[in-house]
């Protein structure tokens, strides 16, 4: 990947196959737990989708070799890696707002 980085700062062909196969585990959690939410609740819980999403996003990018790419297809990744962050953002955002709303004033 980079010509002067040091052997141990490559992605070998042992190392990417060992990190994509801990991601396909953590998708594999993160979706039993998801379920496990939904059974008890019987309702979905966006952060969890969020993780997946985000993990199998991540998943797909460290198998990707961006020399083989089209030029914009970059741009196409970033948009795909940062949409499901700021969805968990934007919700964790609103779940604050609406914890310091319904929070009674101590004064």
């Amino acid at each position: 990947m980079f010509s002067g980085a040091p052997d141990h700062f490559r992605w070998g062909d042992r190392l990417c196959p060992s990190i994509v196969q801990r991601l396909g585990v953590l998708i594999g959690l993160e979706l039993m737990h998801s379920v496990k939410f939904y059974i008890a609740d019987r309702e979905y819980h966006l952060e969890s989708v969020l993780a997946v999403a985000l993990i199998a996003v991540a998943r797909k990018i460290i198998t990707l070799e961006a020399k083989e790419l089209p030029e914009g297809a970059m741009l196409g990744i970033a948009a795909i890696v940062i949409a499901p962050v700021d969805g968990y953002y934007l919700l964790q955002r609103s779940r604050r707002e609406t914890r310091l709303i319904a929070r009674p004033n101590s004064q």
